[in-house]
């Protein structure tokens, strides 16, 4: 084997070793996901969330469904778990080179409340930041580094860290 691949060999292994597993397994995130009631709603409001979809590509972990009661103005969240893309092509998949998607969505008991749902595509570049970017969503949707109301719809993160991200749904808001 020559200098220069041996060398090239070296380096992947390094790489590797510094990027640990975040590098192979995708970006990943511990989602909570959550409903936004502007003012205390009448009675409470039942609703729940379901974690993945049949149009999910390139997850490997998808988070799992939850429930939950608002009774009060603000923010209702409830844990969805870690969430995780698949960016290494296996059982003759096409995720090392294919978008990673997945849904989210929710539904209430509340006629005024609804349902809605959000597309997201998860990023885990080898150089640069992991992120998740809301694709199609219901008017309101938006996707925050904190449990405070943002504006946002992408978030991006160091490969080395798993941060906890809130999905926040706004029932009849305008995007």
């Amino acid at each position: 084997m020559s200098f220069a691949k041996s060398g090239l060999c070296s380096l992947v292994v390094l790489l590797a070793a510094i990027g640990g597993t975040a590098a192979s397994d995708g970006a990943a995130a511990f989602v909570r996901a959550c409903l936004y009631l502007p003012s205390v709603p009448q009675k409470p409001v039942s609703f729940g969330f379901v974690a993945g979809g049949p149009d999910d590509q390139c997850m490997l972990i998808p988070g799992s469904d939850g429930k939950a009661v608002a009774d009060k103005k603000g923010l209702t969240c409830v844990d969805i778990g870690r969430v995780q893309s698949k960016s290494i092509s296996s059982g003759g998949d096409l995720c090392l080179t294919a978008d990673s998607i997945w849904n989210l969505s929710y539904s209430a008991d509340n006629v005024r409340t609804g349902k809605g749902s959000t597309k997201s595509l998860w990023s885990n570049p080898l150089f640069g930041d992991n992120s998740v970017h809301l694709e199609d969503r219901s008017p309101g949707t938006v996707l925050c580094g904190s449990k405070n109301l943002c504006s946002g719809t992408e978030l991006k993160w160091s490969g080395f860290g798993i941060p906890e991200i809130f999905f926040i749904f706004r029932p009849n808001e305008s995007r």
